[in-house]
């Protein structure tokens, strides 16, 4: 590899998805433990945690798929022709898409509860704990469900060939195949096509209604926007395009001096981004959220000044 591109490779695998690796990291747990303390809308609470929770694995396993790997090439030699993936980024990397997938579909989820609370106040029945609990559980099951296939994408799996007694070894990451139907098709589907158009029916109603609530009851809309942290969106459009140029590229065009090459990482670090930007968004848009997250932040500033007088 030339200078110039393991230079790039470092800056943005190592340095660049390193430190949004570690801000998010920091910004989800502490606002998973933020959000345990508002006292309103449980059940809304208890999905963006479940948000926190499966941006923080994501984010682990971004770690291991991008730095980790980056770092034993450039300092530690490059490995045979062989084995060009360690074999611990094959095993997190469908873990790192089960994350990935149920971030997606807890948002729109989210969206969703709201939305029937909003725009169809008469038909909604107010979801327990345990109803909302069983929903994010059943997303989780069928976001590793969806991603099952991605454990063989560099694994040889065995088919039966031209005789009966034979088995040819298969892999699905080089089957043309596969690439089109699972990694693009069905990928474009449920990742990005029926989400995207979800949210953004649902979030037009939103905005309809809660404009419609300010012309009649500016008190009660006040309430509402003060008590909901945030309606995040975590679809991620240059993933998509990375995963079709993966399939309609050769090898060779996706090396060092190709486009692929440095479009493929900078679109590592906007789905890295886009889990790490949690607390951003949160302290943005959310008054109640903002409100506590400074009370946190400055009792355990106090304590910490207090606890260095002491031992004084």
């Amino acid at each position: 590899m030339e200078f110039h591109c393991e230079l790039y490779e470092l800056l943005v695998c190592v340095v660049t998805i390193g430190i949004v690796c570690l801000f998010g990291l920091a910004g989800n747990i502490t606002s998973f433990f933020v959000l345990l303390k508002h006292s309103t809308d449980k059940v809304t609470i208890f999905m963006l945690q479940a948000i926190c929770v499966s941006d923080t694995l994501l984010l682990f396993a971004s770690i291991v798929m991008y730095v980790l790997p980056t770092i034993e090439k450039h300092f530690f030699g490059p490995r045979s022709a062989i084995e060009e993936v360690p074999s611990y980024v094959i095993h997190v990397w469908p873990f790192a898409m089960m994350a990935h997938t149920m971030t997606i579909w807890v948002t729109v989820l989210v969206t969703f509860t709201r939305f029937r609370a909003m725009c169809t106040p008469h038909q909604y029945k107010k979801q327990t704990q345990k109803e909302i609990i069983s929903k994010v559980f059943l997303v989780a099951v069928l976001s590793a469900l969806f991603n099952l296939p991605r454990f063989f994408e560099h694994r040889e799996i065995s088919f039966p060939g031209g005789t009966n007694t034979t088995l040819d070894p298969v892999n699905l990451g080089d089957s043309k195949i596969y690439q089109v139907l699972y990694s693009n098709v069905a990928y474009f589907l449920v990742m990005y096509i029926i989400p995207l158009v979800s949210l953004f029916g649902m979030n037009t109603k939103l905005i309809r209604a809660l404009k419609d609530f300010r012309r009649k009851r500016s008190r009660l809309i006040h309430a509402v926007s003060t008590q909901d942290p945030v309606n995040k969106d975590h679809v991620t459009t240059p993933a998509l395009v990375n995963q079709i140029f993966w399939a309609a590229l050769t090898s060779s065009q996706r090396e060092c001096g190709h486009f692929h090459f440095y479009y493929t990482k900078f679109s590592d670090v906007l789905v890295v981004s886009n889990s790490a930007c949690n607390i951003i968004i949160y302290c943005m848009a959310g008054k109640s959220f903002r409100l506590l997250f400074k009370q946190e932040l400055f009792s355990r500033c106090c304590k910490s000044s207090e606890g260095g007088v002491t031992r004084v």
